[in-house]
This record gives structure tokens, C-alpha cells and sequence, in this order.
């Protein structure tokens, strides 16, 4: 009888070391709105002279700091030290990345530290900061799946031309997709600034499980316009100029703008909407795992005391 139980145990912690990480996963993955909502609420309550100042300062970070690689250190492969950025403590949000044909919404976080990377996705340190800007180029590293969260694992779905929309400090920035590469973890100097260009990268291991590859998705900013007009590269943002109207939030069109990268209609890969369906029918398959043991484990222990 003692045997039967410890089985029943057994059989119901290692479906409940499935069931817990898939669970959590998905759990993100139907809520990985509410975290750019939180976002959006945050930067819309803010001063807009501060945003705007501080988004001013980023940019001039960047048109003075050429990002060549070759400061940069591989954020899987190293142990990067949590450092207090001077334009965001450590641990706050200072991005928010939306992607719709992976259906990716992602906080980011400035310094590739290993917390950092466990909430978002993290600029590597050594590149542009993600605010944009002519002959910049931000490295955004997350991990190509975690037992809590997706991250960057459909990242290898994206093709040229997906969209690639960056929410910072009350503007939101837009990025095509134009090619991917593969590089080994020391060739950081694949990391560098394109001249003339504003670039965002997403950076991350390849091949699962093996990882001892980086895939990076290039991505080069374009100029929002509308559905099926053609787009055209644009270079650095300005800081954005107070509303003519006193009486409307300083952000109020930050939001709107944001609420339109999430209604970007897309077609969604068939790999990561089946990765969906497969993940909730896991979900209930390993559920009803739990559930029978417990029952078994139950019944079982009545008859031991009926016996009695």
C-alpha cells in the first residue's frame, strides 16, 4: 500500500513540474497586455517636460556614443553585474516592445543582467539605448524561452517586413524587419551602429536546446503611415512638442498610438498559434492527470482506514 502511495505522489509531482511552468506561461501570454498597459498608465501620469527631457537626453546619449561592438559581452555567456543605469534604476521598465505577428509584448530594461532578462527583454550594454536616432543601433537580448515566459522564442518566425513597434518615454517608435543573422557569442563587433541608419536588433540563443549560437533580427526604423502605404526609412525622432491644447493629457496620443501597434493586423504564424492551442491542450491533459492521481490517492486512503 505504501508502495502504491509513493507512486501516486511521484506520478503527481512530476505532472504538477509540467503543469506549474506551462501554466505560468500561458498565464503571460493571455495577460501580456496588462504589462503595456501598466506601462502606458505610468508614462501618461508623468510630467511630460520630464518625459520629454529625458527622452532628449537618451537621444543626445546616442549621437554621441558610436556603438562599434566591441565594448559589448554576450548576455547568455557571462555573468553581467546589475548596474543603475543613468537613465533608469535598476529594475524599472524603461521600454516596452510589441510585436504583433509574434504576439509578443515585452517590458524593457536597460543593462543585460541575468534579472533583467528573467522580466524582459534587456539592452545590451555597449549599444544605443532604444529611443531611436540616425546611426544608432539598440540590441534588445531575451531568452529564446524560460519556464515562466515565451520571451524571444518565435523571434526566428519573424520575416521582412514584419513590424516591430518600440513604446519609450511618450513616443512610439516603428521598425521593419529586413534580415536576420547568426553570429557566434564573442563577434561583437556584429553588434555595430550602421552609418545613416536607425537600427533595433533582438538578440537571442539559437539552436534550442543547444544554444551555442546568437540569432539577431535586424529591424530598421521606418516612418508610421497608413495601412498599405508604402513606408520609407526616417531619421532620428524629435522630442515631442507640447499639445497645442492645454486642457488634453500631455500624453493622451502616446496612448492612442500604442493602442494601434496592438490592433496592427497581421497574419500570425502557424507555428505560434499552434504552439498555443498545443500548450492549453497540455495544460488540461496534465490537470486531469492531477486530479485522477489525487482521486486514486484518496480512495486509496479511505479503504486503508475502512479496513481498519
Amino acid at each position: 500500500m505504501r508502495r502504491r502511495t509513493l507512486g501516486l505522489l511521484l506520478i503527481i509531482a512530476g505532472l504538477l513540474f509540467a503543469l506549474v511552468p506551462l501554466t505560468m506561461i500561458e498565464y503571460k501570454s493571455l495577460t501580456r497586455h496588462d504589462g503595456l498597459e501598466r506601462y502606458v498608465a505610468a508614462v501618461e501620469q508623468a510630467d511630460a517636460a520630464e518625459q520629454a527631457q529625458r527622452l532628449a537626453a537618451a537621444q543626445d546619449f546616442n549621437t554621441r556614443v558610436l556603438p562599434t561592438g566591441e565594448d559589448t559581452r554576450d548576455p547568455f555567456g557571462s555573468e553581467i553585474e546589475e548596474q543603475e543605469s543613468t537613465f533608469a534604476l535598476e529594475g524599472e521598465e524603461f521600454a516596452h516592445v510589441v510585436i504583433p505577428s509574434i504576439e509578443l509584448s515585452q517590458p524593457v530594461f536597460l543593462g543585460a543582467s541575468q534579472k533583467h532578462m528573467s522580466m524582459g527583454l534587456a539592452q545590451v550594454e555597449g549599444t544605443s539605448l532604444p529611443v531611436g536616432g540616425e546611426g544608432s543601433r539598440s540590441v534588445l537580448a531575451g531568452h529564446n524561452g524560460w519556464y515562466n515566459n515565451h520571451f524571444l522564442l518565435f523571434a526566428d518566425r519573424l520575416v521582412p517586413g514584419d513590424r516591430i513597434f518600440v513604446a519609450v518615454l511618450g513616443e512610439v517608435l516603428e521598425y521593419e524587419v529586413y534580415g536576420t543573422e547568426i553570429i557566434l557569442p564573442s563577434e561583437g563587433e556584429k553588434l555595430a551602429a550602421i552609418d545613416g541608419q536607425d537600427t533595433l536588433t533582438l538578440l537571442t540563443c539559437t539552436p534550442a536546446p543547444i544554444n551555442d549560437k546568437r540569432l539577431l533580427i535586424n529591424a530598421r526604423r521606418v516612418a508610421p503611415q497608413e495601412p498599405g502605404a508604402p513606408q520609407a526609412p526616417v531619421a532620428s525622432p524629435a522630442v515631442p512638442s507640447p499639445p497645442s491644447d492645454a486642457a488634453k493629457p500631455a500624453t493622451s496620443e502616446f496612448g492612442q498610438a500604442v493602442q494601434e501597434t496592438e490592433q496592427h493586423d497581421v497574419a500570425v504564424p502557424a507555428a505560434v498559434k499552434g504552439w498555443a492551442y498545443a500548450t492549453r491542450a497540455a495544460i488540461v491533459l496534465l490537470a486531469l492527470g492531477v486530479v485522477w492521481a489525487l482521486v486514486r490517492l484518496y480512495r486509496g486512503g479511505r479503504n486503508v482506514v475502512s479496513h481498519e
